[in-house]
């Protein structure tokens, strides 16, 4: 008789495979990779802190002028305050 999953099930085994795998993002930045990827984080993606629970709602996607790497330009949804995201600190989020 086969096995039944449920969703917490599935998503069990994705995060496991995600934690085997490496991938320590909550959400990709990209839709593949090479020279045909492209961003998944744009204007309106609604994001929230894993720790505190705040939600944030996404300006823009940029380079970091010192290094090169991403850094997500974001808006408090509760107070309206404007926060970086650095690329290292993705993981601390999720999307809404």
């Amino acid at each position: 008789m086969p096995t039944i999953l449920s969703s917490i099930d599935i998503e069990d085994m994705i995060d496991k495979e995600r934690d085997h795998l490496g991938l320590s993002e909550n959400f990709p930045i990209f839709s593949t990779l090479g020279k045909r990827k492209k961003p998944l984080i744009s204007k309106g993606l609604k994001i929230k802190h894993g720790n505190t629970g705040l939600t944030y709602t996404c300006q823009k996607l940029m380079k970091d002028k010192e290094d090169g790497s991403l850094i997500i330009i974001a808006i408090n949804d509760g107070d309206g305050s404007p926060l970086s995201i650095h690329h290292s600190e993705f993981s601390d989020y999720e999307r809404v």
